[in-house]
């Protein structure tokens, strides 16, 4: 994460986050009484599971989906930068209108 131009605080904070979010999901499913022996569920419990589920889900979606823009990014300014005649100013303009309208040329991957 460091070499995609994350700071050190913010990818031990965001990996932190994420792990702890995992280790609550872990240790809910093994001490939360969310149902008895029988198979019945106790709703209050079966909510906080859910609730804590649907967090680790979530920051694992924020971690990919942060992940990817910034690869999209770094390729993308890459492409951009192979044009003649263009400035950074404009590479910067160009990709984030990209980013915000969801309009792109398809990627073809060429090194």
């Amino acid at each position: 994460m460091a070499r995609i131009g994350f700071s050190q605080r913010r990818t031990v904070l965001y990996l932190y986050l994420w792990t702890l979010s995992l280790a609550a999901l872990a240790l809910a499913l093994r001490f939360v009484p969310y149902s008895d022996d029988h198979g019945n569920f106790d709703a209050g419990w079966t909510i906080v599971l859910i609730a804590i589920g649907l967090l680790a889900i979530a920051a694992s979606i924020y971690l990919v989906y942060v992940l990817e823009i910034v690869k999209f990014r770094r390729f993308r300014e890459r492409q951009l930068a192979k044009q003649e005649g263009i400035t950074q100013t404009e590479i910067d303009e160009e990709i984030e209108r990209e980013i915000e309208t969801g309009e792109f040329p398809a990627m073809k991957l060429d090194d």
